[in-house]
């Protein structure tokens, strides 16, 4: 599923959630791209050039900040995955690590050295 679509059916799921008393429904998902394209789909999304130039920033963040596109790439109701459930590039990894074959390249992946990895 694209990651518009995502967000679109999250969100339907989210209000139908509301309809019944639910106001913290969890959505979770598979990732199976690599670490940095797998961002745009945790949350409202974000690229590697819109996260904020510190910690510190990060936790300093404004209200009118989180409104805005400046960190994110969709709005507010618009999150597509809460967490994912499972992530391929750990998968790729292990399954590097166990000697196992198969399909383990894909694109901006996690580093192969384990320690940059964790």
């Amino acid at each position: 599923m694209t990651v518009d679509a995502q967000a679109e059916v999250s969100r339907a799921i989210r209000e139908c959630a509301r309809r019944y008393k639910k106001t913290n429904f969890f959505v979770s998902g598979e990732i199976t791209s690599g670490n940095n394209l797998g961002a745009v789909y945790i949350g409202r999304g974000r690229r590697p050039d819109m996260t904020p130039s510190s910690i510190n920033r990060a936790i300093a963040i404004a209200p009118e900040d989180l409104a805005t596109s400046r960190y994110f790439l969709r709005a507010n109701d618009l999150q597509a995955l809460d967490s994912g459930a499972f992530h391929y590039s750990i998968y790729r990894y292990l399954t590097r690590f166990l000697g196992m074959g198969g399909n383990l390249e894909a694109g901006f992946d996690l580093p192969l050295d384990w320690v940059e990895t964790w």
